[in-house]
Order: C-alpha cells, then structure tokens, then sequence
C-alpha cells in the first residue's frame, strides 16, 4: 500500500471534518429546539435542562474551534510557512502551539463525552456509584493519558508524525480506554433497559394487553445503541490507524471531534421526535416535557406495599414535576413499582 502523505492526510482530514461539522450545526440547531421550545413556544427557564444546553453548546464550541485552527493551519502549512521542508515541514512541527491545540480539542471533546455517558448511566441506575465504579475510573485513566499525551507533544521539541514511537504508548492508551469505557458503559444501559423492556413484555403477553410500553423501551435502546456505535466506529478505526502507524488517524481523529457532538445532539433530538410523534401521548407545557430531562429508570422496590396488584404497563400521558414522561409497570411479583423516564 502507498503510503498517506502528511499534507494529504492533514488536507483530508480538514475536508472531512468541515462537512462534519456542517452537520453538527444543524444538529445543534434541532438539539436546541428540542430542548428551549415546546409547540412554536419557548419554555420557561425552570423546565429547560440547562446542563444538556450546556454541554451541547460546550461540544460545539470545541469543536469549531477544532475547525479554526484546522483552516488556519493550512494557511499556515501552504501559504505563510517559508522554511525548508515545505507544508510537510510544519505539519510534522509537533511541538508548535497549533498542533498542540488541536491534540487538546481531541482530548477535551473525548473527555466530555465519555463523562456524559457515564453520567446518563449512573442517572439510569439510580444514581448509583458502585454501577459507574469502573467505567469513572477508566474515564480517570483517559483524562490521565489525554494529558500524557499533550504533555509529550509539547515536550518532544522535534518534527515527527503523531505516530511518532515516543507518542505511541500514550494515544494507544487513550483510544483503548475510551473504546472499552464507551462499550462497557453503553452496555450497561442497554442492559438495564432491556431487563425492565423483558418484565414489560412478560406482563403483556400474560395480560393480552397492547404493546405500546414496550415498544417505546425498545426504542430507547435502539438511540442509544445507534449513537454508542456511531462513536465506537470511529474511535476503533483511529486505534487501529494508530497501532499500524498510518496518517490516516489525522483524517478519523478531526472526524471524531465533530462525531462526539453530532452522537450527543442526536440522542436529544431522536428521543424528542420519538416522543412527539407517540399515539395517546398528551403533555402539559406548563409543567415540562419529556424532551428536556436526562433518561433514568426506577426499579421496583421490594417488599412495598401496594393497593393494587394488578399488572399493568401503560404510558402515562400526564408529566412528573420535574418535566418527565414516564412509562410505568405495576409487578405483581415484586409487589413494586418500576419507571423509565426519558429525560433527553
């Protein structure tokens, strides 16, 4: 195979990520919809979750950033460098401020995203910290490794590819964590769903009822398979670019930084139109909407005391105070209560 030149790569990678980033602003756009306006009208600042605004807004910001700094480098490279070794001779400058600049959107927008994540699956475990024990400590091993990484670069004072051997040990690392902590975490939210998606069909089946409420837990699951796949994809391609050493880790690694937004954006606006579009499904503005509020699910809490036990799933067509649609199930067997609330 011919080899990826660096100024090809780094050219390649600029293209693919402006029409990422293009992309991720019509996410945003729909992102923010779902979350500041219900029905043509703008919702009231108590109903808004604003740490979801923020964090898509932060996403974004980094990630243009990214972009900038992307086309000023190929200004730089092509246009206003004038030193031996051409735009080559830049591009491989791995200590230059610009290259170091681009290593930390990497680093920061990975960061944040694998802490969302984590956070929606302590919120989805009743915010349990022994279920997130792993997957926190193998975010504390990417941030570590991010900062191993920047901290080589600006250190190694000569002209090397990013693939360079001294680098090697470090961005392995950081890709091999991130993959396994984005497939750990997003399997146990799919576990977690499906667990209370099986007690749901159990109850119809035996009840003859409709399938409304478990069909919409599948849903869920499938947003959030979709969205964990779309990251993983590119984060396995970039490991695997970086252990054979190809520049092609310059093309997926500019990818990344504008997929990490367009995944998270995407979880919020899917579940929105989800939730819109439902049958029998009424919500009242003046106390929030299902689209504004992380996901979270309620176990059933053994041995309570209940009034009825009748087994019944439905879809709740009233919201919580907090703004959350909820699916609810009555167990007989657990003589309990579970419910999933889609938060987004």
């Amino acid at each position: 195979m011919a080899p990826f030149p660096i100024t090809e790569a780094e050219l390649t990678g600029s293209f693919s990520e402006s029409v990422l980033w293009g992309f991720h602003i019509i996410t945003l756009g729909f992102c923010m919809r779902a979350l500041l306006r219900y029905k043509n009208q703008w919702k009231r600042s108590r109903d808004v979750n604003w740490p979801m605004v923020a964090t898509s807004l932060a996403l974004f910001a980094v990630a243009t950033f990214d972009v900038l700094t992307g086309f000023y480098h190929t200004l730089l490279a092509f246009v206003f460098f004038q030193g031996e070794g051409g735009a080559a001779a830049e591009y491989t400058n791995i200590s230059g401020w610009i290259n170091i600049a681009r290593t930390v959107t990497v680093v920061v927008q990975t960061i944040i995203g694998d802490a969302v994540l984590i956070y929606r699956c302590w919120v989805v475990y009743q915010r349990s910290f022994v279920v997130i024990a792993v997957s926190f400590l193998l975010w504390l091993a990417l941030t570590a490794s991010g900062v191993w990484i920047i901290f080589l670069e600006a250190t190694l004072k000569s002209r090397v590819l990013i693939s360079a051997k001294q680098l090697t040990p470090a961005i392995t690392l950081f890709w091999a964590v991130t993959i396994t902590l984005n497939i750990i975490t997003t399997g146990l939210l799919v576990y977690r769903i499906w667990k209370v998606d099986s007690s749901g069909r159990k109850y119809l089946m035996s009840n003859g009822t409709g399938k409304s409420g478990s069909g919409r837990l599948r849903s869920v699951m499938r947003i959030i398979i979709e969205s964990g796949l779309m990251y993983s994809a590119i984060a396995l391609i970039t490991f695997v670019c970086v252990i054979v050493g190809n520049n092609a880790v310059y093309v997926t690694s500019d990818m990344e930084v504008q997929i990490v937004g367009i995944a998270f954006n995407l979880i919020l606006v899917r579940t929105a139109n989800f939730y819109s579009k439902s049958d029998g499904t009424t919500i009242d503005p003046s106390r929030g909407t299902a689209q504004s509020l992380p996901l979270q699910i309620v176990s059933p809490i053994r041995g309570s005391k209940t009034a009825n036990t009748k087994t019944e799933i439905y879809v709740s067509s009233s919201v919580t105070k907090q703004g959350a649609e909820s699916i609810k199930g009555m167990d007989e067997e657990s003589d309990g209560n579970y419910m999933v609330n889609l938060r987004q």
